[in-house]
């Protein structure tokens, strides 16, 4: 008859390792999709940074849509941001305000 220390010793390892194998599959799927964007996203900058380091490879459309498209992440990451910084506490995004344009909320 097996010791039931040994049963319970058992029984957690199993789970344990039931629950690391799917972890550690999902955490390099996602490490993988974000390198792979990154890959992307540098060959666009390295192409965009080419393009405005000397003559271009391309045609001026081209290249205009190359820049473009490496510069689109930050620019909407940085109106995110801009927007995130500007929303009020209630996260609806209107602000009141009075007739005078001043803030209905302020003690003056």
């Amino acid at each position: 008859m097996p010791d039931p220390v040994d049963f319970v010793r058992t029984a957690v390892l199993t789970l344990l390792v039931g629950v690391a194998i799917p972890v550690l599959v999902q955490a390099f799927l996602t490490l993988r999709a974000f390198q792979r964007s990154l890959r992307s996203i540098e060959a666009k900058l390295d192409d965009a940074v080419a393009l405005m380091a000397g003559p271009g490879r391309s045609s001026g459309s081209d290249s205009l849509a190359l820049v473009a498209s490496a510069m689109a992440p930050a620019i909407i990451a940085g109106v995110r941001a801009y927007r995130a910084t500007k929303a009020p506490a209630t996260g609806n995004g209107m602000h009141a305000t009075s007739r005078n344009g001043q803030d209905d909320l302020s003690d003056g």
